[in-house]
């Protein structure tokens, strides 16, 4: 079982850091956004949602902003409606000006309350949350995984081919007994021969 869940875990960090290296380099030349939107009442107040997911500049960034207005008009004010999908890639800085290097090499957190301040009085509180993963974290986290996964199969291979105990490697050459003398591991039994000639190989 824990092996399965291993794997899995390998096959996910694999896709992790393939989808990494495919979109690194992109970044560094354009980017690419996924927005959406919503908006809903609770009580007698509205809520306007809106997030954002960036590849640009060789990280991600996430951003989302909340907004708590008393109007349920709010929205009319905004190009992004509610339900709306937004997908774009365009030329890097088409959006505006890049942290550059080596500012775009750290992790970084930001939020803010009041974002609006006192130019909207129909915004009863509004808060926003950024966050700025480098594309070389994902891939140092998701890089490991997939190694160990590599080097223990082929040390499996190994050890399957030179009759040797999987899990710690001890010669099982000549062993009858069904069980590793020296971890203790069950020995899987060798398929039998169903060769109709036995196992002489030809005809007595």
């Amino acid at each position: 079982m824990k092996r399965r869940l291993f794997t899995f875990a390998a096959a996910g960090s694999l896709l992790l850091c393939t989808a990494v290296l495919i979109l690194w380099p992109v970044s560094l030349g354009r980017e690419s956004f996924c927005e959406h939107t919503a908006f809903s009442s609770y009580g007698k107040d509205w809520y306007w949602v809106n997030w954002q997911i960036w590849s640009e500049d060789g990280f991600l960034r996430w951003a989302s902003t909340w907004v708590e207005v008393n109007t349920p008009n709010f929205d009319s004010t905004w190009d992004e409606q509610p339900g709306q999908w937004t997908l774009k890639s365009q030329l890097l800085g088409t959006s505006g000006p890049q942290m550059g290097f080596p500012a775009n090499l750290r992790p970084q957190w930001d939020t803010a309350t009041g974002v609006f301040g006192p130019t909207r009085p129909d915004v009863i509180r509004s808060r926003y949350v950024g966050i700025i993963i480098p594309y070389w974290c994902l891939l140092a986290v998701s890089l490991p995984l997939p190694v160990v996964w590599i080097f223990r199969h082929r040390r499996q291979t190994h050890r399957r081919k030179r009759s040797l105990c999987l899990t710690c490697g001890y010669d099982l050459t000549g062993n009858v007994s069904g069980t590793c003398p020296e971890c203790g591991t069950p020995v899987p039994k060798a398929p039998a021969d169903k060769s109709p000639f036995g196992k002489q190989g030809g005809v007595t």
